[in-house]
């Protein structure tokens, strides 16, 4: 399905298409070669098997104090980390994140060594800085010399993927040697799927033989600045793919701030080139420019406030999402967030139903899944968990209106016809994009999109 390649820009390997690859095909598929806990995990995780419901009566190792299952208590390769960890002196390190990479580096090292793994060929070159304390723990042990710890201390920091459990949450980073090489870009042609210590490749969009494997390191969420910091904290990648370099953002304008010089705020200030050396915010109007620091400010004030607004009753947060709109574009990250959310919600009553939903609630649920799927269509092309969860969310609302009202609301019968066709290719679609995911909440939307098949089809009987 794909060949492994010199990159032709920069230093590295990439993954090009071996054969035309079709949306939802499987890429490859692989197991995680090592991994460590992060220090969300939780105390009740173990530590070998990053795993918190197969241990009924969990234990701890007399020797280095971490949580261990009842079956990870005894072997010899705990046995083994728990000498080296003690060598090293982890226990004096300054705080339990620094504890953790310790132990992360360590397992990198052994799995080095026993299963003769290149570390050359992992994503980049870059190099840590601040590592010393690490380095000279860890060469305590006599095991390894410092430039075998500082390569493994890379791949642990920029080459390692979140592990995931079966509700979506982050239990540890581990490394997965294919999906590694996979170039990063905003606009990936792949998505990961990765449920313990199994990850699985996919297309999301159709993928011509010859052409780069990509995959999405950051959420596509997320605005210019913030994407490109993640991808520089996370795994020290300056990005210049195509989305990162339109200041439009390939017409989706997500990091777009309303220009208050222009009359009528017709304009929109637009992100810098990232290679500029003096960044501006230009408008695309009235070409007025406000320093790049100045605009970034505006946005990161306000992540935390559009997290905490998810929280809040659906009013609360239409309202907010008029005051986001007199300061960025309608497409703007913010707000592409919270309409996410609000879109979720919206006419839901607490049993996740939308029958009590008023007319004019549906109609604006749609107008919301719609205008998303546009912008969705630019920034996650293909089949994505985000597109499917929107297109199982419209579906819903139009079987509920028309179901609602019948014939009475269309001129024949072709067109309720039309409406319902529609909606079985919603449900298709949405299917489509996710039926390979292994979450539980994803699985339990697949069960009532089914359902909803099922319905549709006698309606149209």
């Amino acid at each position: 399905m794909f060949n492994i390649e010199q990159k032709v820009r920069g230093k590295g390997r990439c993954l090009t298409a071996r054969c035309n690859i079709s949306p939802g095909d499987l890429v490859f598929s692989e197991k995680c070669l090592f991994w460590g806990p992060v220090q969300t995990s939780g105390s009740s995780i173990c530590v070998s098997c990053l795993d918190g419901t197969c241990m009924p009566d969990p234990g701890v190792c007399l020797e280095c104090g971490y949580t261990l299952c009842q079956t990870h208590q005894e072997p010899a390769r705990h046995k083994e980390e728990c000498q080296l960890l003690a060598i090293s002196g982890w226990s004096s390190a300054k705080n339990m994140e620094d504890q953790l990479l310790v132990l992360t580096v360590i397992r990198c090292l052994l799995t080095v060594r026993d299963e003769n793994m290149d570390m050359m060929a992992v994503r980049g070159f870059m190099d840590v800085a601040r590592m010393e304390w690490l380095v000279k723990r860890i060469v305590q042990t006599g095991k390894w010399g410092e430039e075998e710890i500082l390569l493994a201390t890379k791949c642990v920091l920029y080459n390692c993927l979140d592990v995931l459990g079966k509700d979506g949450s982050p239990l540890g980073r581990g490394l997965y040697p294919t999906a590694c090489l996979l170039e990063h870009s905003c606009t990936s042609n792949t998505r990961n799927i990765i449920i313990g210590d199994s990850l699985e490749c996919r297309a999301t969009v159709h993928i011509p033989e010859g052409e780069t494997i990509t995959t999405c390191l950051v959420s596509p969420l997320l605005d210019v600045f913030t994407r490109r910091k993640e991808l520089k904290e996370k795994f020290n990648l300056n990005c210049s793919c195509p989305r990162c370099c339109s200041p439009t953002e390939l017409g989706s304008f997500s990091s777009a701030l309303c220009c208050l010089a222009c009359e009528n705020i017709l304009g929109y200030f637009l992100p810098p080139d990232p290679a500029d050396t003096m960044p501006q915010y230009t408008c695309n109007k009235c070409q007025y420019q406000i320093p790049e620091k100045l605009a970034i400010k505006a946005t990161q004030e306000l992540i935390p406030i559009v997290q905490e607004y998810n929280m809040f009753g659906i009013e609360e947060q239409e309202d907010f999402l008029d005051s986001l709109l007199t300061k960025f574009h309608e497409n703007h990250s913010l707000i592409l967030q919270l309409k996410l959310n609000i879109c979720k919600e919206l006419g839901r009553d607490d049993y996740d139903s939308l029958e009590g939903a008023e007319n004019d609630t549906l109609e604006r649920k749609t107008e919301f899944c719609e205008e998303l799927l546009a912008v969705m269509d630019i920034i996650e092309p293909g089949l994505s968990v985000v597109r499917g969860t929107l297109l199982y969310e419209l579906a819903d609302a139009i079987m509920v209106r028309e179901g609602r009202h019948g014939k009475d609301i269309f001129e024949d019968e072709d067109s309720l016809e039309n409406k319902y066709e529609a909606c079985e290719k919603y449900l298709s679609e949405a299917m489509k994009c996710l039926e390979n995911d292994r979450d539980d909440k994803l699985k339990q939307l697949c069960m009532k999109i089914k359902k909803m098949r099922h319905d549709l089809y006698k309606v149209r009987q």
